[in-house]
């Protein structure tokens, strides 16, 4: 009886945790919101590497993007500049949902603090 206390209790633990990690406090620095917008940002750390999905809005009037391509950089860090955790380069282009990996493991990601993606052109 003892043992199926205590599974349910570990079972109850890992669902909020989970539940608590999903969430996450996620902010966009943008310098492209001529070319898109990202909406619906969600964190998902149940898996590795962590992904980040958000859908895509392209911009009404996409003559003002300021970049050269399709193509936008993006880096994700906590704790200013100085924790860098991943940095990489993606398009929207016929895309309406993007899904980028901002940490190769969860550890990396500290709970108590809010993860940055900063989004930029990228050279052509």
């Amino acid at each position: 009886m003892v043992a199926l206390r205590s599974s349910v209790f570990f079972v109850l633990i890992l669902c909020a945790c989970v539940h608590t990690a999903q969430g996450g406090n996620v902010s966009i620095d943008t310098s492209v919101d001529a070319c898109f917008r990202l909406n619906d940002v969600s964190l998902d750390m149940s898996v590795e590497p962590v992904i980040l999905s958000a859908s895509v809005t392209p911009a009404i009037a996409s003559g003002s993007c300021p970049c050269k391509s399709a193509l936008f950089k993006y880096s994700a860090y906590q704790n200013g500049a100085n924790s860098s955790l991943i940095t990489g380069v993606f398009t929207t282009l016929g895309k309406e949902v993007v899904s980028l990996p901002v940490a190769a493991q969860t550890q990396l990601i500290f709970p108590d603090q809010g993860l940055t993606i900063n989004l930029a052109c990228s050279a052509p």
